[in-house]
């Protein structure tokens, strides 16, 4: 099945092109997806609807922005395998305790006044304000393209997530990027999850050429 979830920005003339080019595709707003807990807006609603579908099956989230080029063979094996993935941000990626990506993030950004970094940002460098964020495990990925092992999440896990890093950041948590976080958070902490390799499969950034390994090598970019 394939679902998209309109923001309120499609048009009858992009809902039809959809349907003519995806078979049985179902159309869902964002204002019939609650969130009674979590905040509103800033992909949320995408993540609690993949909660509320994971207990049944295994689902596929991407942004409207990608290019795939050639064969994603990671991909097909994670869904064969039910095993959870993420595209990461950048190379030689692991997932790691907390404490790992605390110590890389602050060095990254010891000369950086963090009032103009995004939110992202702000909350890898104050891991250690949460309780037992040495026990925990994290990664640096994108929530524009990821996969939910078939049972790996649930609703309740979701707000039950979101809730306690709102008592931690206050406010903050309802800034753009705290959807990310999640995501990233609850795949890190779902057994046998899988980081995509990159530069295979890439964000693009403005200043940098999505095509600049080996001629063309980059098979997958989220734009």
């Amino acid at each position: 099945a394939v679902h998209v979830i309109n923001d309120g920005s499609l048009t009858q003339r992009d809902i039809n092109l959809l349907k003519k080019h995806v078979h049985n595709l179902l159309i869902f707003h964002i204002k019939d997806i609650p969130s009674l807990v979590c905040p509103k807006g800033g992909c949320w609603e995408r993540l609690l609807f993949v909660a509320d579908h994971n207990p049944q099956a295994y689902v596929l989230v991407l942004d409207a922005d990608i290019l795939t080029q050639h064969a994603i063979e990671e991909v097909k094996d994670a869904i064969a395998n039910n095993a959870s993935f993420i595209m990461g941000d950048g190379s030689d990626q692991k997932i790691v305790p907390m404490p790992d990506i605390l110590a890389v993030m602050r060095r990254r950004y010891s000369n950086v006044d963090m009032a103009t970094q995004p939110f992202q940002s702000l909350y890898d460098t104050t891991l250690d304000k949460i309780p037992d964020y040495e026990t925990r495990l994290y990664l640096r990925g994108t929530g524009g393209f990821n996969g939910f092992a078939r049972g790996s999440i649930s609703r309740q896990r979701v707000e039950e997530f979101s809730q306690e890093m709102a008592r931690v950041f206050g406010d903050d948590w309802k800034r753009w990027g705290s959807e990310q976080i999640a995501v990233c958070y609850l795949i890190a902490n779902t057994p046998q999850s899988r980081i995509l390799p990159c530069p295979k499969y890439a964000l693009y950034y403005a200043d940098k050429n999505i095509n600049y390994v080996n001629n063309n090598e980059i098979a997958f970019t989220n734009l």
